[in-house]
């Protein structure tokens, strides 16, 4: 028999991963996420859609004005539409979790919940980020 390390000894060639249950979470927060997100923003563009069709048939406006007026709106969308999607993605993951009894098997399997709430703090955590990144700086 040959030496056994410990989990997280602490060698320089050991690499931990994010447990499997983890990135399961956290691949079906991004998936719903930027579902969210996208659908949001469309809503919020389709409120400014009359006032630019609008510029374009009175004034005259080219399309590439209106391509740089949308992304000049965009900063301000996305930084109503990250949060809301980050609630409404938690929400229907653990919803269909709880849905599909994934969710008593999860807790049959001894995870407790806020060990089970580790992706969704990370993921809050990164949109926060992002978020700010882009209230600040654009």
């Amino acid at each position: 028999m040959g030496l056994r390390l410990p989990e997280n000894s602490g060698w320089p060639n050991e690499q931990r991963k994010m447990p499997i249950i983890h990135r399961y979470i956290f691949k079906e927060l991004t998936k719903t996420f930027l579902i969210t997100v996208a659908f949001l923003t469309a809503l919020l563009y389709l409120e400014r859609l009359i006032y630019m069709t609008s510029l374009i048939f009175i004034r005259g406006v080219t399309f590439l004005e209106i391509a740089s007026m949308m992304i000049y709106i965009s900063p301000a969308f996305l930084s109503i539409t990250i949060p809301m999607g980050i609630m409404m993605a938690s929400v229907l993951v653990f919803n269909r979790f709880s849905a599909d009894s994934e969710i008593y098997a999860m807790k049959a399997s001894g995870w407790s919940f806020l060990y089970l709430m580790r992706p969704v703090i990370l993921f809050s955590l990164l949109a926060f980020l992002v978020s700010n990144l882009i209230i600040f700086y654009y």
